[in-house]
């Protein structure tokens, strides 16, 4: 069974749409949501409605025999028309089964369907490239830049027969944060919330995920931005004590006076709110910028460089161990917010 490139989720969907099921699937990556969804697709294809107590066995990579496997994997359905057999921990599975897996491969029974499922796994192409050949790989890789998690909400959303437009997806991932597990569950409630309807809209979002959901690092930004230092100081000490690793917050937080600084440019420049919206690529979210417009006037270009400056030694006195991350964020916040 030839196999010339790694699936995505997405290409996965199409080739199962236009073809048939395949004796082997290996789902692997960084993206867990994504690893769920296409378990989950696997095994309704695989399944086909028959009783999985009767026809599905699963095996935790780490400890099981690769001999047990195997058999399973030569073992005649009694009551269903297929044995469906799942590995987790895949990638610690292959390790000890070694050849004796690609040479079962090599002539898969007709009657089975082995999926292995790896999580965790940066590089899945060249983890599971000794399987190229005699199975179908899906890499599930977890989006890094803001464009593809753009696209993976798109993606996710589709998945669930619902269309997410690009500017409600760049919405819901500033409500939410880049959490994955946390913009699934999301879009899970919006899909059940809309019903029939296919367009999940910017409404939608707002009446489900509100104000009460919004990413604690966006409201620290926010009440930076205000210079409202009580407020700062409590979100930075309550994300601290969360477990809130730094370097993310950092991030975040660039991001946000970023586009603060953008947002000033253009109202220096005597844009209206609408206008440098659509130049920022905030279009569909005059509201934020109409905010912003009503902040930035606190703000000089030195005041900005200046937070730009404290943001970075903050990161370097985390990574350096200068300063503890706490004193360290909470530091940043006070220059911010005081401008001293």
């Amino acid at each position: 069974m030839a196999n010339e490139r790694m699936l995505t989720p997405g290409t996965l969907r199409e080739s199962l749409e236009t073809g048939s099921l395949r004796p082997a699937y290996v789902v692997a990556g960084s993206d867990g949501p994504g690893i769920d969804g296409v378990l989950d697709r696997l095994l309704q294809e695989a399944l086909q409605g028959e009783d999985p107590a009767a026809v599905l066995a699963r095996f935790d990579g780490r400890d099981a025999e690769p001999a047990a496997v195997l058999d399973e994997l030569r073992t005649l359905p009694l009551l269903g028309s297929r044995r469906v057999i799942v590995v987790d921990h895949a990638d610690a599975f292959l390790e000890r089964a070694g050849d004796r897996l690609k040479d079962a491969l090599a002539r898969p029974p007709a009657s089975a369907v082995l999926i292995l499922v790896a999580r965790g796994v940066t590089a899945p192409a060249s983890t599971f490239k000794a399987l190229r050949g005699s199975a179908v790989i899906v890499g599930c890789v977890a989006p890094r830049r803001l464009g593809d998690r753009v696209k993976w909400l798109v993606s996710r959303a589709e998945d669930s027969g619902k269309r997410l437009s690009h500017a409600d997806a760049r919405l819901l991932l500033d409500l939410v944060g880049d959490n994955l597990g946390g913009l699934a569950s999301e879009l899970e409630k919006l899909a059940t919330y809309v019903g029939g309807r296919k367009q999940i809209g910017r409404d939608d979002i707002e009446a489900i995920v509100g104000p009460t959901r919004v990413e604690p690092i966006y409201l620290l930004g926010d009440a930076i931005t205000s210079r409202d230092l009580p407020r700062a100081l409590e979100l930075a000490e309550d994300l601290m004590t969360g477990g809130e690793a730094l370097p993310r917050i950092v991030g975040m937080l660039r991001l946000h006076l970023r586009r603060f600084w953008s947002v000033k440019r253009c109202r220096e420049a005597g844009k209206t709110p609408a206008q440098a919206a659509r130049e920022i690529g905030e279009g569909n979210r005059v509201w934020l910028v109409e905010k912003l417009y009503g902040q930035v006037g606190q703000f000089t270009d030195a005041d900005l460089a200046r937070c730009f400056r404290e943001l970075l030694n903050a990161d370097l006195a985390s990574k350096t161990g200068a300063l503890p991350d706490a004193v360290a964020l909470e530091r940043f916040v006070v220059v911010a917010c005081r401008g001293v």
